[in-house]
């Protein structure tokens, strides 16, 4: 069985960029997250998207290259946390890293806003405030969903939903 997946729209590099909306107006000023230039030649992004903490400061850049192969990096207004770090994995069963195509319709955004209480401590409820967005890359014999949130202090992300061909468990190598 084949995938239902369509390149997305491409960015040419001296384009803006495609921002994912922030559900909260950005300040004057937000940074803007450029993939640092590595030793080895590496082609142009063909896909960028960028998604913001709530405050702005923290900016997320997810692009893709023409091998199809996906990265993110990480500024703090203008200081690189994390430098340019690949997006999938190598598997028993495959690579879930190379000749990836955005699946048309996946990315989702939203704000997240709760509380939620602490048993023991001096502050017994915290607080989560993040912007979430979650996308599903594919290829003819695997895909995942990515799911990266931004809080004001930190960045997570997580592979879920990972399936190659038609095996049940699957075994990450790197």
């Amino acid at each position: 069985s084949s995938l239902a997946v369509t390149q997305a729209a491409t960015v040419a590099p001296e384009a803006a960029p495609t921002v994912i909306p922030s559900p909260t107006e950005l300040p004057t000023g937000t940074p803007t997250c450029t993939p640092t230039p590595t030793a080895t030649p590496t082609p142009e992004p063909v896909e960028m998207m960028h998604l913001y903490s709530p405050d702005g400061k923290t900016d997320v850049c997810i692009y893709a290259d023409e091998a199809g192969s996906w990265y993110y990096s990480v500024m703090d207004g203008e200081q690189d946390i994390i430098d340019k770090s690949r997006i999938g994995m190598v598997l028993q069963e495959g690579n879930l890293f190379q000749g990836l195509q955005l699946v048309d319709g996946s990315i989702t955004n939203r704000e997240i806003k709760e509380s939620y209480e602490l048993f023991t401590g001096y502050n017994t409820v915290m607080e989560n405030h993040c912007n979430e967005t979650t996308f599903v890359l594919a290829k003819e014999d695997g895909s995942f969903c990515f799911e990266v949130q931004v809080h004001n202090d930190g960045v997570a992300y997580r592979y879920t939903d990972v399936t190659v061909g038609d095996t049940e468990t699957i075994t990450v190598l790197d």
